[in-house]
């Protein structure tokens, strides 16, 4: 856990850390061992690219939103990742070829899609 100063505040960030010789800061966390067996190492290491500690405080805290809720599906059984609805996939699948939904009621739409 780091200690950030930001002004007249100090936060303290979990995962956070700047190896030494590096000027960018990482992310890195142990992984629990009720999901190791779905990761090829022991603990997760990111580089979060930025130099800046407010930054890297907002990035690592979304990091770390983001594993827990990974871990917490592995836990229950399920994927790593949220299934995308079949709705949302079709309608990526219309965009491709140009068509949204509520072409045919758009009026700035080409004539053609409608």
């Amino acid at each position: 856990m780091v200690s950030l100063a930001l002004g007249t505040l100090n936060v303290s960030v979990q995962y956070l850390f700047k190896p030494k010789g590096r000027l960018t800061w990482h992310y890195r966390r142990h992984v629990p061992v009720s999901v190791k067996a779905h990761y090829p190492q022991p603990h997760i290491l990111k580089s979060l690219q930025t130099r800046d500690d407010v930054e890297a405080a907002k990035l690592a805290t979304e990091l770390n939103r983001h594993y827990e809720e990974e871990f917490s599906r592995l836990e229950r059984g399920l994927p790593k990742t949220h299934a995308q609805p079949t709705y949302d996939l079709a309608l990526e699948k219309l965009n491709t070829f140009g068509l949204y939904r509520n072409a045919i009621n758009d009026q700035s739409a080409p004539v053609d899609a409608a």
